[in-house]
């Protein structure tokens, strides 16, 4: 399977394109994930990352999320993050108030 981002021409709304997998299935909690990719070749990201469904705690809702990889190719401003990986680990909480509450660590 490929997955491509592209540029879009006319669209003043949206200027790029991009794809992704993602699974419905609730099984899918252990076991082997492997990917092999490239860092778009246009100011976008490029990520492998796995994420839970919310479910409930203590509070209302509780989401995780690990960042195993993201990379940004050919950055327009800033440093070229091409050949810089960045790994994240987020918790989303969401109270009884409906109010997030985002703890992350990583870089």
């Amino acid at each position: 399977m490929q997955i491509r981002n592209s540029v879009l021409a006319g669209d003043e709304k949206y200027n790029i394109a991009g794809g992704a997998v993602a699974s419905r299935a609730k099984e899918a909690y252990f076991g082997y994930y492997e990917a092999r990719m490239k860092a778009s070749s246009i100011s976008m990201s490029s990520t492998f990352w796995l994420k839970n469904k919310p479910v409930s705690h203590d509070c209302p809702r509780e989401q995780l999320e690990l960042d195993i990889v993201k990379v940004v190719g050919m950055r327009k401003t800033g440093p070229d993050f091409r050949n810089v990986l960045h790994a994240n680990s987020h918790i989303f909480h969401t109270d009884r108030a409906g109010e997030k509450i985002v703890k992350s660590q990583g870089g």
